[in-house]
This record gives C-alpha cells, sequence and structure tokens, in this order.
C-alpha cells in the first residue's frame, strides 16, 4: 500500500471505473454510478421541493392575511411593480429619494410586471 491510498480520503483517488454488463458503472465499492447526466434530479426530490415552496408561500399569505407582514417595504415594492407595468417612471410616491435601481436585486421586479399587468396583486411578491 503506498503513501497516498494510506493518508487521502478515498474521493481523492483516481481509479478507473469499469462497467458491468447491466450498463452501470460502478466505483471501487461497487456502488452503481449514473453515467447519463440528462437523467435530471430524481422527481421525489423535485415533488419535495415543490412542496415545501409552497408550504413556505402559504405560511407568507397567512402571514399577509393576519396583518403582521410589512406594510412600507411590501407597499413600496408593489408600487414599483405597478410602475414597471404600466412603464411609469420609478419615482415612488412614499419615498422619492429612493430609486428603484439602488436596490439590491430590484431588476428581478422587471420579471413580475408582466404578471402584475395580468392579474395585479401583491400575491406575486409575496411569491419571492
Amino acid at each position: 500500500m503506498s503513501w497516498c491510498t494510506r493518508t487521502l480520503p478515498s474521493f481523492f483517488l483516481v481509479r478507473s471505473i469499469p462497467q458491468d454488463p447491466g450498463g452501470f458503472r460502478r466505483d471501487f465499492r461497487g456502488l452503481a454510478l449514473r453515467t447519463h447526466p440528462s437523467d435530471g434530479p430524481p422527481g421525489r426530490l423535485l415533488a419535495i421541493c415543490l412542496a415545501a415552496a409552497s408550504g413556505f408561500w402559504g405560511l407568507t399569505v397567512l402571514r399577509h392575511a393576519l396583518r403582521q407582514s410589512n406594510s412600507f417595504d411590501l407597499g413600496l415594492f408593489d408600487q414599483w411593480v405597478w410602475l414597471i407595468s404600466r412603464g411609469l417612471a420609478l419615482v415612488s410616491s412614499q419615498s422619492a429619494d429612493l430609486p428603484l435601481l439602488n436596490d439590491h436585486g430590484a431588476w428581478l421586479l422587471y420579471g413580475l410586471a408582466p404578471l402584475d399587468a395580468l392579474l395585479p396583486t401583491v400575491q406575486w411578491l409575496l411569491a419571492l
């Protein structure tokens, strides 16, 4: 056994990966590896992520319905989305000295503007 195999963890070692007759490649421990990058994440993982995102969005909507959301920030961003969707000047009536693009990440509001033009509701902002 060489010095390298005694001191380094196994994931640093480069070994050939043989292919068995079933089409699976196996690592040095005999575990099957994915060979096609187009397989993507498993469906169960996507379902868990969607369920978690929907659950958190539902809790946010409930918090807003119970009047526990921050009204100044929400009103400011809602007005900016409304102004963008109408093609108006990006000057807020709440804070004229605070331009839209000075706020970090506010460029994401341009993606919400078409949705707000179809259905003007603050729920689009709560989904972010």
